[in-house]
């Protein structure tokens, strides 16, 4: 089965940071993709309340990505910390625009949420 995105206009790549999914393998992937479209890559990880903290400064973001952004220079990367008790609604809106959604792991609630209701291209990447 194939599903295929409504048309619209698209830039970005959207990483998702789920703690239910494995992201090293993802992270490289997703950069490697914005290197590789030349556009910017955009970090997000949804939290159900306010954590303080600036997201450029937000622990979790800032281990999951780890030396990613210093190996790829050229990609403008954006991060994003949304408050929401929904994660998979808060990440559907953060993608939207996207060409691509990059999540780890496998067959958790947040990949096969994104894979079935996505306006876009999902990639689940295998930790």
């Amino acid at each position: 089965m194939v599903r295929r995105p409504e048309p619209r206009y698209r830039a970005g790549v959207v990483l998702v940071i789920d703690a239910a999914a494995g992201t090293g393998a993802a992270v490289e992937f997703a950069f490697d993709e914005a290197a590789g479209r030349g556009c910017e890559l955009t970090a997000v990880r949804v939290v159900d309340r306010p954590t303080g903290t600036a997201p450029a400064a937000d622990p979790v973001l800032s281990a999951a990505l780890g030396g990613w952004p210093d190996k790829y220079p050229q990609v403008e990367l954006l991060r994003r910390v949304p408050v929401d008790r929904n994660r998979l609604r808060a990440f559907l809106e953060e993608s939207a625009h996207a060409e691509l959604v990059v999540i780890g792991g496998g067959s958790g609630p947040i990949a096969g949420g994104l894979l079935a209701h996505a306006g876009t291209a999902v990639a689940v990447v295998p930790g």
